[in-house]
């Protein structure tokens, strides 16, 4: 997330040197680590965390291009998934309530184990500069459109209060995500940073307890820890992703295919790494990118009704319509909520559901 850094370093090493030690009941506690992804991350790896909190939207405009690479990964590494909305102060809050939740799809609203998460702060490089009323407004709405709780992401300074400019008890029943930097550059919660930072995370006037703080953002990420349970932060009873119905294991069965008969119309031409690969906007999963492309050895290139034409050399991106098919059976390698996974040309090709057979 654009970050608040706040600078406790001074104060840390006073207090740790001096001796003086919170002791917090770690019983309570189940270690559980996780990152906020972003466009900055791009395709990162989850192997590394037990939850991410992918970046949804900004505004009313902006959409992370990442996004669905971002959560389909989670998802499919069995870590627990949360989403966030970047609220901007010169942006109506209830327009942008509306196109974070028009961002999701509906198997995540579905999935009670996905949270959803407000990321409120201010900066001098986009001017955000709110009244305190925001929060509550744009929380509301979102629960009102898909009946799940929001929680708040914030720096420490903010939670508090901002020296008495902002009182939170309107929303103190909401999960709190507190952005608190004891070291720059932070990897790794030492048993002495750890007790010294949930001693700070006692001292937030509204809330009894804090979901989980930020410790660090060294190697590129973000570094979290979450107090307690994922659980409780949603309602799940579940472990993990993978525990809700709408997530399914990676296929084993190799008889299991599907096929698709429809003429599909170009929208664009694509190369990664020398290769090329067709977009079809209607059959790709928002947002669209290189996960939903198709390899251009798997398409017939034909005219409008379906027939294989006899040049199939594609004319690229030169404002000419093109057509093609897609003629083959197709080994299913997973399926997640409304998202299917085929293997086209010896590559996995995620396309919407309802476009095979």
């Amino acid at each position: 997330m654009n970050k608040f850094k706040i600078l406790a370093v001074a104060t840390a090493t006073a207090f740790l040197f001096a001796g003086g030690m919170a002791v917090t009941n770690d019983s309570v506690h189940a270690d559980s680590y996780g990152t906020d992804v972003s466009s900055h991350q791009g395709n990162y790896l989850a192997d590394n965390w037990d939850f991410a909190i992918v970046k949804s939207t900004e505004g009313t405009s902006y959409t992370n291009p990442y996004m669905y690479s971002q959560s389909l990964e989670t998802q499919q590494k069995g870590k627990h998934l949360g989403y966030y909305h970047y609220l901007r102060s010169d942006t109506d809050v209830i327009a942008q309530a509306h196109y974070f939740v028009n961002s999701l799809s509906a198997a995540d609203i579905a999935n009670p184990d996905v949270t959803l998460w407000l990321d409120f702060e201010e900066g001098a490089v986009d001017g955000n500069h709110f009244t305190g009323n925001e929060p509550k407004q744009f929380m509301d709405e979102v629960q009102q459109l898909t009946g799940k709780k929001v929680g708040i992401y914030t720096s420490y300074f903010f939670a508090k209060g901002a020296n008495g400019r902002f009182d939170w008890s309107d929303i103190a029943d909401h999960p709190l995500w507190v952005a608190f930097y004891p070291y720059m550059g932070n990897t790794t919660l030492t048993p002495e940073i750890k007790e010294w930072a949930e001693n700070q995370m006692l001292n937030i006037p509204w809330w009894n307890k804090v979901s989980f703080y930020q410790y660090g953002d060294g190697g590129g990420y973000d570094w979290d820890y979450l107090y307690g349970n994922w659980s409780e932060l949603t309602g799940s009873t579940g472990n993990g992703a993978n525990d809700n119905s709408s997530i399914t294991q990676p296929n084993t069965n190799k008889t299991d295919t599907v096929s698709l008969d429809g003429v599909y119309v170009v929208d664009s031409w694509k190369t990664y790494n020398s290769a090329w690969y067709a977009r079809n906007d209607d059959m790709s999963i928002p947002v669209a990118d290189y996960n939903n492309d198709i390899p251009v050895q798997s398409m017939t290139l034909t005219d409008r009704y379906g027939n294989a034409l006899s040049n199939q050399v594609a004319q690229g991106n030169n404002g000419l319509m093109e057509y093609f098919t897609l003629n083959d059976n197709y080994k299913v390698l997973s399926r997640v909520g409304n998202s299917i996974e085929i293997e086209m040309n010896g590559e996995p090709v995620w396309l919407k559901l309802a476009y095979v057979k």
